[in-house]
């Protein structure tokens, strides 16, 4: 080429490719330069599909995001590559899990499942607490709850500190379908909190972060 600029494209996972370019100017001065371009391939991260297991036997879900020797970010403020899952961490109840992969070319990709922990040692024990999402988290103390309800019912959301006190709670919140309830936490000192969602005949946790 001999235009002042172009524009190269190879393909994802070609590897370093060298460019090089000579200016003469008007006066036939010459210079030169070299420049290395890395055209590193995007990691794959596959979590699978959305699942739900019976939990009260000490069962777990472990989550791999792949990609050895990467840096991890999970929604639940772990780093490594794999995520166990139980209700010992989690707690019963429907868990959407996310992670952001980022290579050693700086290349990075997320992918997100849903867990659901069922307690099935009850016969038909209704589900009242359909679904419910914290975000953004981890965040920085202030936090919306996505929270949905089967029928209308009062809940209580208690927020416990790694102390098991109690930092923060609503109660007798009347539900019924979807709601969008935000949970200041901002005051907080940064660590790990727990949310307790308690309806009708469910209990669900979620781990909050406060960064």
């Amino acid at each position: 080429d001999t235009s002042q600029s172009i524009t190269v494209q190879e393909a994802a996972g070609s590897g370093n490719k060298t460019y090089w370019a000579m200016v003469t100017n008007e006066q036939g001065c010459v210079s030169t330069d070299t420049i290395d371009i890395n055209f590193a391939q995007l990691p794959s991260v596959n979590l699978g599909n959305d699942t739900s297991l019976c939990a009260q036997d000490g069962s777990s879900i472990v989550l791999d995001a792949g990609n050895t020797g990467s840096l991890y970010s999970w929604s639940t403020g772990d780093t490594t590559q794999t995520l166990t899952i139980d209700t010992l961490t989690a707690g019963y109840g429907t868990h959407d899990i996310s992670v952001e992969v980022t290579t050693t070319d700086g290349c990075a990709a997320t992918d997100e499942i849903s867990v659901e922990l069922k307690n099935c040692t009850g016969i038909n024990t209704p589900n009242d607490i359909a679904k419910a999402l914290v975000y953004p988290n981890p965040g920085s103390g202030r936090f919306n709850l996505d929270i949905t309800a089967a029928s209308f019912q009062k809940v209580d959301l208690l927020v416990l500190d790694n102390q098991g006190k109690i930092v923060y709670q609503q109660t007798n919140l009347s539900l019924e379908g979807q709601k969008t309830v935000v949970i200041d936490l901002s005051n907080k000192a940064s660590g790990v909190y727990q949310l307790l969602i308690k309806g009708k005949s469910s209990l669900i946790n979620k781990k909050l972060i406060i960064r």
